[in-house]
């Protein structure tokens, strides 16, 4: 999953080896939909910084993931998973 969407970003914009890439972020357990989201997410973040999509990026969206899941997993949010009162 890693791979194919990694590699539907254009190659000048991606300054890392993407294999290195996908072997460290396979150890995440997300499902498809959070992987696209991550990487979206990653290169949107090197677009604002003017630079090319890291693992840097990558690392950094990921972190915030697993603290979300770590959160979601100990029940820390009040409000519902939204914070703002939706389930």
């Amino acid at each position: 999953m890693w791979r194919n969407h990694i590699s539907r970003i254009p190659a000048e914009e991606i300054g890392f080896d993407p294999e290195k890439a996908v072997v460290s972020a396979a150890k995440a357990a997300m499902n498809g939909r959070e992987i696209s989201n991550a990487v979206m997410t990653a290169r949107a973040l090197a677009r604002h910084e003017r630079k090319k999509l890291g693992l840097d990026h990558l690392e950094t969206v990921m972190q915030v993931w697993r603290k979300s899941e770590l959160g979601k997993a100990e029940g820390s949010r009040p409000g519902g998973s939204w914070g703002c009162g939706i389930q």
